[in-house]
Order: C-alpha cells, then sequence, then structure tokens
C-alpha cells in the first residue's frame, strides 16, 4: 500500500487481495485492515470508498486524502473503458 501511494502514486483497490497471488477472502482482508487500524505501527493506512461503492487503501504519509479520492474515482470511472 506504501509503495504504491509512494511510487505510481495511486490507491490500491481492496478486490486485489481476493485476486492471485493473494486469494484472500472478503472476511480475512476485513479482519487484517482491522487489525491494521489498532496498530500504531499502520496508522498512515486508510481506506476511502468511491461513489460506486468500491473500497480502495492507500498511505497517508505519500498521498493526501483528496488526491486519493480522485485517484480512486478516475480508476472506476475507467475500468469499463476500452
Amino acid at each position: 500500500i506504501r509503495s504504491n501511494s509512494r511510487d505510481y502514486p495511486r490507491p490500491v483497490p481492496v478486490e486485489l487481495f481476493e485476486q492471485s497471488p493473494f486469494n484472500l477472502a472478503p472476511s480475512t482482508i476485513a479482519a487484517t485492515l482491522k487489525s491494521l487500524s489498532c496498530s500504531q505501527e499502520f496508522q498512515d493506512i486508510t481506506s476511502l470508498t468511491t461513489a460506486a461503492g468500491a473500497v480502495y487503501l492507500f498511505s497517508t504519509l505519500y498521498l493526501k486524502r483528496g488526491y486519493a479520492v480522485f485517484l480512486a474515482e478516475q480508476d472506476g470511472s475507467l475500468a469499463g473503458n476500452p
């Protein structure tokens, strides 16, 4: 999450972790995110939900929330475009 926020910069769609190579169940992802939010070490990792309902993760160390929201909305709107 941090490297995507820093290097690309872009938020990461949570659904990515349901696909290979991660293959995590939604319940596992939710439990992991809850655990991260309780850890001081990961306080910069946060989520946002787009107008279409997609959830994205990003690091506030490298992306401002408004810009992360903009990028996520753009990603979501381009997903169906060829």
